[in-house]
């Protein structure tokens, strides 16, 4: 007889979840729920907390945050690239994929998109979008998600040995990365046919709140991947007889490389020092 499939526990998944990726579900949700409120948030209302809050906005709350996990998403992949280095084929595909990814957080404040945008609209002769056919999304999504998605599978192919044995991992990052991508384009090539009124406003809700819960998706996985191949920094804490004594930090559990080697770099943050094993 076949053994019952494991019960998936809502709260054990939770409670398995590093602090840091449940501290940006929680402000995920925090923008999420203040966009459909924000123009009712009397006395406090203004033009100012109206626009700060809109998840449709540009150069606002929201913008920054998506920079911030962007940036993250860049600077963990790059620990995974600098600690994975056979074979140079996987520690290359994560060095790109790192770069890519500081593109994307610099493009959420410059809006490097939607100049390019604009210029493929007039490339092929769709003039200004608010008059057009696709008011919303105007074309560029046609060729830049093709481009990412094809950027996506042969970053998969590449660094496939980084991610070898490490299947829910790399299928956690991938739900990040369509959530982040297809279903947001998805949702933004539908409010073409929308309008301005209610039916916007809830596809708005879903197009950027699928974006930065897929960022944190993302998130999830490069800190559990980074832990799999066995980075592990701990914090310094002076004893009583001032000897150094190590506490638990961000990871606790060497494997694989960080076992065989006793390289170590250290940093001074804010008078802690935290040390990273490779």
């Amino acid at each position: 007889m076949l053994a019952p499939s494991p019960r998936i526990s809502l709260r054990a998944t939770v409670a398995a979840m590093p602090r840091i990726v449940r501290a940006c579900f929680v402000i995920d949700l925090f923008w999420m729920i203040l966009y459909p409120i924000r123009n009712r948030m009397l006395p406090l209302y203004s033009t100012y907390v109206d626009n700060f809050f809109d998840l449709d906005g540009k150069s606002n709350g929201p913008t920054w945050w998506s920079a911030s996990q962007l940036l993250l998403i860049a600077v963990l992949i790059g620990i995974t690239a600098w600690q994975v280095t056979k074979p140079p084929r996987a520690s290359r595909a994560l060095w790109l994929a790192c770069f890519l990814f500081v593109y994307l957080s610099l493009d959420n404040g410059a809006q490097i998109h939607q100049k390019f945008g604009r210029a493929l609209d007039m490339l092929v002769h769709l003039g200004d979008r608010r008059h057009s056919s696709l008011p919303h999304s105007g074309v560029w999504f046609f060729f830049c998600l093709p481009a990412f998605l094809v950027a996506l599978y042969l970053f998969g192919r590449s660094a496939a040995p980084a991610l070898a044995g490490r299947r829910e991992i790399g299928m956690r990052f991938l739900a990040g990365a369509l959530m982040f991508s297809l279903l947001k384009s998805l949702l933004e090539w539908s409010a073409n046919y929308l309008g301005r009124g209610a039916a916007y406003g809830v596809e708005v809700f879903f197009e950027e709140g699928f974006q930065r819960i897929g960022e944190t998706v993302m998130i999830w996985a490069c800190l559990d991947l980074l832990r799999s191949h066995g980075v592990r920094m701990v914090r310094e804490i002076k004893s009583a007889d001032d000897e150094p004594v190590q506490a638990g930090g961000v990871f606790e559990v060497p494997s694989g490389r960080a076992a065989s080697s006793s390289i170590a770099a250290s940093h001074t943050i804010a008078g802690d020092t935290r040390v990273m094993q490779r």
